[in-house]
């Protein structure tokens, strides 16, 4: 009658256990972000679990370690202020933004300058090394970090490109179908409509 509670008690004091060295990893991360010497970090994006590679002010790598979204987060804002360079890839503008407003000097990184670094065997360490490398090297072109405006109309645009390569798509379809009965239309937008609006006095075709 006795193993319930005292299974509750084991599980309890395993929960606490637990806190108790997710909050003193956390310290640690605090500690080693305020005192460590870093002249860049590099990260390479994914989605909870972020690659970050520190090189210190000798130019020799500190680590190369996976570190939780959350953990990172708290990791930088203790870092004294540094260059952080990203791989200019999906949620990068969104990091990019962020870093900046703690303090960091964030360098986007073009991807294909990146690819040039990168290891046969590729892996996130190797992605994060490759950043690193390409962000150090002289007449790197990085790209601007936008403003929340500016990503507004670069979504707007984004958008807008994507609905005119549908419609395109549509319009080939339709010529394609037409063409299956005889009907020749030319590559325009305005021709398809012209087409469109003279069909519907064209008598029934049933061919030949």
């Amino acid at each position: 009658m006795d193993a319930p509670a005292t299974f509750g008690v084991v599980l309890r004091q395993t929960g606490s256990a637990i806190h108790q060295s997710t909050e003193d990893a956390h310290d640690r991360l605090r500690v080693e972000a305020s005192v460590m010497k870093v002249e860049l970090v590099a990260i390479d994006l994914v989605k909870r679990v972020f690659q970050v590679c520190a090189i210190g002010e000798d130019g020799k790598l500190l680590f190369n370690r996976k570190m939780l979204r959350e953990k990172f987060t708290l990791w930088l804002k203790d870092l004294v202020p540094t260059i952080v360079a990203i791989e200019a890839c999906g949620t990068a503008q969104y990091w990019a933004r962020r870093l900046q407003a703690i303090g960091h000097q964030v360098h986007l990184v073009p991807a294909q300058h990146v690819k040039a670094f990168v290891r046969v065997h590729k892996s996130d360490r190797d992605d994060a090394l490759a950043i690193s490398e390409a962000a150090l090297r002289p007449n790197i072109h990085f790209v601007p970090v936008n403003t929340i405006g500016q990503q507004d109309l670069q979504s707007l645009g984004d958008i807008r490109s994507g609905l005119i390569a549908q419609r395109t798509a549509v319009i080939n379809q339709v010529r394609g179908f037409a063409a299956e009965y005889g009907i020749v239309i030319a590559k325009t937008r305005q021709e398809l409509m012209r087409a469109w609006s003279a069909c519907r006095r064209w008598p029934v075709l049933h061919g030949p």
